[in-house]
């Protein structure tokens, strides 16, 4: 059956009845570019259509999908010959379509699989068995986003991660080919210290947490500010960088060392990690304080300890346990004593609780405030403050050009004893020139009371200053 060759048969038959496409395509319930498809013999017209269009133009259905005129004895013979033949091939032409539809999908899929194979034969996924850190120049260099965190080498050229052949391969490919997940590194650390294989310390930040031993440092940042970077480096890297990673500035107070007696050691009940240690400081006070047993200590002996902060606050044994991270100890048979910057004015009438700016963020309209408070969820905070600035020695209450529009929630601190309020003043105040300024707030005692005049305790207060 020649498509072609009856697309013309049909224009011609047509043409002598003198019938448009138009005309043509509404006596049989179609649309004129169906009529002109036929013509052109780029389509065929279904096979529903073909009695119709029979009668229409006056043919058999023989001379129709002949594609012309018929003696009068062969008109109405031969064409369900032609159909038939005409389905079986479709039928052929589909079995054919199929074949080779299965034959390209069978390549895409051998090939997906070879490429699959090659490529977890190149990038296979590593059980960590071991570090190598290769040393580098002392300098901090970013290597990579890493969800949604970034990742820091310190003095190092490279990390790599071995499983137990032997093969070892570098962090930052393995993390990018999705070898590892950097949780997988955390948990590894997290082993080696269960191991005694180094020493893991969490600072009061928010919970980010250090690893270091004799080969390699790691800093797995968890800040109350959101941070979630990621440090590797060189055994000193934590001193070297002075508090300055996780998103803080480098520390104001800087890292000090203290010598301590230790007097006894017993098992603490509620933390199995943790030894309660009663030990004697340098003025002869003696203090008991919880202390992890990765730090190796023997009764009756001296230490040196190296602690970092990041606050100020009152110098005594318990506040430094408390306020700082213990670093590093060894036995020692000197007597060190190193001084902590302490400014407290203004800052606090209440015991155990402090105020301070988040580094960084103060401006002339307003502050992060980070409350430090020790007291075992005794106080809450609401969002209620008061300004005065320093005039020739005294506080004087700033004027408010606008009332302050606050709400009644609480605010609690937070497992690490953290609260970060977020405070603007330029609506109530405008912006601060330059100047002493402290703010004052109030604290409430008991979360579970009801916030309002017959419950305020007392107040805190924290000095600032606007350039």
């Amino acid at each position: 059956m020649n498509q072609v060759k009856i697309g013309k048969f049909i224009l011609k038959l047509r043409t002598e009845k003198g019938l448009t496409q138009a005309e043509l395509a509404d006596k049989l319930g179609v649309t004129d570019r169906a009529v002109s498809n036929w013509e052109n013999g780029r389509r065929m017209p279904d096979i529903s259509f073909l009695p119709s269009l029979c009668d229409i133009l006056d043919i058999s259905m023989s001379e129709l999908l002949k594609g012309e005129r018929l003696p009068s004895e062969d008109k109405e013979s031969g064409y369900k010959e032609i159909l038939l033949n005409t389905l079986d091939n479709n039928k052929k032409n589909k079995r054919k379509i199929i074949g080779l539809f299965t034959i390209l999908m069978i390549c895409i899929f051998s090939f997906l699989t070879l490429f699959i194979i090659q490529y977890k034969s190149q990038f296979p996924k590593i059980d960590i068995y071991s570090l190598m850190i290769q040393d580098a120049e002392a300098s901090l260099n970013k290597v990579l986003d890493y969800q949604d965190s970034q990742v820091y080498f310190y003095g190092v050229d490279g990390v790599s991660v071995c499983n137990s052949k032997e093969e070892c391969f570098g962090l930052k490919n393995a993390l990018m080919n999705s070898q590892i997940e950097m949780e997988q590194m955390k948990k590894y650390l997290d082993s080696q210290y269960s191991l005694g294989n180094l020493s893991r310390y969490i600072l009061w930040d928010g919970g980010t947490t250090m690893y270091q031993n004799e080969r390699y440092a790691a800093i797995f940042c968890h800040t109350v500010d959101g941070n979630n970077d990621i440090y590797f480096g060189i055994p000193s890297m934590e001193k070297d960088l002075d508090g300055g990673y996780c998103g803080h500035e480098k520390s104001r107070i800087k890292r000090f060392v203290r010598t301590f007696h230790i007097i006894s050691m017993e098992e603490s009940n509620e933390e199995p990690e943790f030894m309660n240690v009663t030990l004697r400081d340098y003025k002869n006070k003696v203090e008991t304080i919880s202390l992890n047993k990765s730090n190796l200590l023997v009764v009756g002996k001296d230490y040196e300890m190296t602690f970092s902060t990041f606050q100020t606050f009152e110098d005594t044994t318990l506040n430094i346990f408390q306020n700082s991270t213990l670093l590093e100890t060894k036995e020692t048979e000197e007597q060190i004593n190193e001084p902590i910057v302490v400014n407290l004015e203004g800052q606090t009438e209440v015991d155990n609780i402090s105020m301070q700016v988040v580094d960084g963020t103060l401006s002339p309209t307003g502050m992060k405030l980070l409350i430090t408070d020790y007291n075992e969820d005794k106080y809450v905070y609401g969002q209620d403050y008061y300004i005065e600035k320093k005039v020739k020695g005294e506080w004087i209450p700033l004027e408010e050009k606008n009332p302050h529009l606050i709400n009644d929630i609480a605010y609690g601190v937070d497992k690490n004893y953290k609260l970060v309020l977020d405070v603007n003043w330029e609506y109530v105040y405008g912006k601060l020139a330059s100047g002493t300024y402290r703010i004052v707030k109030t604290i409430f005692l008991d979360k579970d009371r009801p916030i309002d005049e017959n419950y305020l305790f007392k107040t805190i207060s924290m000095e600032f200053q606007i350039e």
